[in-house]
């Protein structure tokens, strides 16, 4: 067997080849990111073994870098794993010397590959990896609209400080609550408002009453009466509209994408739409994630989220046990986000948290045993192809209330 190892990077990569029983079957080398370099690359594992059946090229998933790259090779029939950099890292500071290099890289990738030591992460179909891409650029969406909505409250706690003793923040940033915004510059405006207009404006958040007392409230207010940073606020009103618009177009589009093995995971409590669509972007196909590895299914997801419990001892030294949080951040904040609503919404999940909390672990603690029991679940279901059922409970293998 012949395993070729690349250390990505932006314009150039470091490139290796290893045999069984040869740490260095062919010098290091540096190749650069276009054709000419992988022709290069071509041109050696030709040489090296002309059967591609008997090599297998690894590679680190890099941000985004990595996939020209492994989809350059696959098109050219050779196996690419692609794996988390920590591993090849871990196996390179075995090296006495505490060298590192594009070339030295690329040699230990190569190991890692030969070892057989490693999970792929490059096993998703392309439906799930159409989610993925449309999962990211919802939750940098998100992200962007949560700091619009901060600099709205920002200019009302300026103009106006006392309009959320009446108005909650987050019926502020309501498509409903922004309109205020959009006719009314500051609380002296407000004043002096009619108040027919006002009900008009407000009439889906508020009653007759608490808009009489905003009004109220209004003339007394030690906001700014300037109107210079108006203009600015208008357009982040602008901005906030857009992005709630292009979210919405892409939750759609998500749903469009929903497959059997999604519709399954939203009948457990707490997988919505994007949870469940999250967990189908990540791990791919089933079959070949459960492949690669003999350890049980339901803990190598909880380890690829980087959700499984870890512990560091030596010697007479117990620390305490935490969360690895090595593993997909996004996929964790998915599962993280599924548990809370499970705990508030199934007495079976509530129960569970409950349990712990009764101990005296903290909130997220707490959560971490909701989430593994998410997972436990989540796997026996798709293993069987069941939906969610509280009496069926025991098919899944975990314990019932």
């Amino acid at each position: 067997m012949i395993f070729a190892g690349i250390d990505i990077g932006k314009n150039e990569h470091g490139f290796a080849v290893v045999k069984d029983r040869d740490n260095n079957f062919i010098k290091p080398r540096i190749i650069r990111n276009d054709i000419n370099g992988f022709s290069h690359v071509l041109e050696v594992l030709q040489a090296c073994s002309p059967d591609k059946a008997e090599v297998i090229i690894g590679m680190e998933s890099t941000g985004h870098f990595w996939r020209p790259a492994a989809h350059f090779f696959e098109s050219h029939g050779y196996r690419v794993d692609v794996f988390n950099p920590i591993i090849s890292a871990k196996r390179e500071q075995q090296s006495v010397r505490g060298s590192k290099s594009d070339k030295s890289s690329a040699v230990a990738i190569a190991k890692v590959v030969r070892d057989d030591d490693y999970s792929v992460c490059n096993n998703r179909d392309a439906n799930s990896e159409k989610l993925k891409s449309l999962i990211r650029q919802r939750e940098k969406l998100a992200e962007y609209r949560t700091d619009l909505k901060n600099r709205i409250i920002a200019y009302w706690d300026v103009v106006f400080p006392e309009l959320q003793s009446h108005l909650d923040t987050s019926k502020l940033t309501t498509l409903t609550g922004l309109k205020l915004l959009e006719n009314y510059a500051c609380a002296d405006d407000i004043a002096r408002a009619h108040l027919t207009k006002l009900k008009n404006i407000l009439g889906r958040i508020a009653d007759d009453e608490k808009i009489k007392a905003i009004r109220e409230t209004a003339k007394q207010s030690v906001g700014l009466k300037s109107k210079e940073s108006h203009q600015a606020a208008l357009s982040n009103v602008r901005l906030f509209r857009c992005l709630h618009t292009e979210i919405k177009t892409i939750e759609k589009q998500i749903g469009n994408l929903e497959d059997d093995q999604t519709a399954l995971l939203r009948t457990i409590p707490g997988f919505g739409l994007l949870a469940s669509a999250c967990f189908q972007s990540e791990i791919g196909n089933l079959e070949l994630f459960r492949k690669k590895s003999a350890k049980p299914l339901n803990r190598r997801i909880l380890a690829f989220a980087g959700a499984e419990p870890r512990i560091r001892t030596s010697g007479k030294f117990t620390g305490r046990i935490k969360m690895s949080k090595r593993g997909s951040k996004h996929f964790r904040e998915a599962l993280f986000m599924a548990a809370e609503s499970a705990r508030k919404g199934s007495p079976y999940f509530k129960s569970i948290y409950e349990k712990q909390k009764n101990k005296g672990k903290h909130h997220r603690v707490a959560i971490s045993h909701v989430i593994r029991k998410m997972v436990d679940i989540a796997t026996a279901m798709l293993k069987n192809n069941e939906k969610f059922s509280i009496e069926k409970l025991s098919n899944f293998g975990v314990e019932t209330l």
